[in-house]
Parts: C-alpha cells; sequence; structure tokens
C-alpha cells in the first residue's frame, strides 16, 4: 500500500464547483443535515423546501437520475438525504481549502495554516466545521427567507379570511 496521494483532476473540480453551484443539491444537503433537535418541527420544513420546487438540469442528473437508474429500489427520503450529503462532501473533498472556505462567505487574510492545503487535507475537526457552518448557515438562510415567509402568509390569510369581507379582486 502506497502513501501517494491521488492528484484531483481540473474535470473532477468542475463538476464538484457545479455540485456546489445547484440549489438543488445543496438544498437537498442542507435539508438532510437539519435536525429535529436543532430545528424542532421546522427540520422537516426546512428538507421540504428544499426540495419542492423541481430541480435544476445538473441536480437532476447527479441526485434523482441514479435513483431511478438504480435496481436497488429507487428513490426514497432517506436514500436521498444520504445521496445529497455524499455529493456535497464528496464536491468539498475536491476543493482547495480555501476555495471551501470561500463557499462560506468570510473575507480576510486566510490562516498560514490553510493556505495552499486541499480540504481533503485538513483534520477531520476542520471539515466538519466547514461542513457544519456552511451547512447550518444555510439551514438557517432556508428559514428566513423561505419557511418563515410561508409560515406568516399562511396565519395572515387565515386571519383575514376569518375577520375580513373578501376583496373585490377575489
Amino acid at each position: 500500500m502506497t502513501d501517494e496521494k491521488r492528484e484531483i483532476t481540473e474535470e473532477e473540480r468542475t463538476l464538484a464547483r457545479a455540485n456546489l453551484a445547484s440549489r438543488y443539491i445543496v438544498d437537498a444537503a442542507i435539508g438532510s443535515y437539519a435536525s429535529v433537535e436543532e430545528y424542532g418541527s421546522l427540520a422537516n420544513s426546512i428538507y421540504a423546501t428544499g426540495v419542492e420546487r423541481t430541480p435544476d438540469q445538473h441536480g437532476y442528473n447527479q441526485l434523482i437520475l441514479p435513483g431511478l437508474m438504480s435496481d436497488e429500489g429507487g428513490l426514497n427520503r432517506a436514500g436521498f438525504k444520504r445521496q445529497a450529503m455524499g455529493i456535497l462532501g464528496g464536491s468539498f473533498n475536491l476543493l482547495p481549502a480555501e476555495e471551501a472556505l470561500d463557499k462560506l462567505g468570510l473575507e480576510g487574510t486566510l490562516k498560514e495554516d490553510y493556505v495552499g492545503k486541499e480540504f481533503s487535507d485538513l483534520s477531520q475537526e476542520d471539515q466538519s466545521a466547514i461542513m457544519g457552518t456552511f451547512l447550518g448557515n444555510g439551514a438557517d438562510t432556508i428559514l428566513k427567507n423561505r419557511v418563515v415567509p410561508k409560515r406568516i402568509q399562511a396565519r395572515t390569510d387565515v386571519a383575514r379570511e376569518k375577520f375580513y369581507e373578501p376583496s373585490q379582486e377575489e
């Protein structure tokens, strides 16, 4: 057995970047990450909001098509979540550490320890910190921008219907 590290090709990096650019793949992974322990009943809303819309072509090809082509039972929620997280984790592993850290939207000067390193060369603790920040921030953003507004609108609609006459426009 050899300790030689396999060189990551630019084609692999391009696919990883496309995976991370796919809102469908990222949102499905975020929905998989959002735990009931942390988000309570909103965890299911985060997941549903992430996968309820039509996937982009890349998301379909990478996440849905393999399940449809599988002889192991096709698509199911648990397998879909596992697949999304696998794609996301595998994609981060193909990037330089600096590029992975850029996905967090942070600014500043990177510490010397991380310059020129691959994400896959980082400690498990560092990888988990990056992934946890990326996924946790994504879950909070989905809540803020998609789930909470829907909940507010639903409650407002119920109150409007209960207490107000229908408008002429309806």
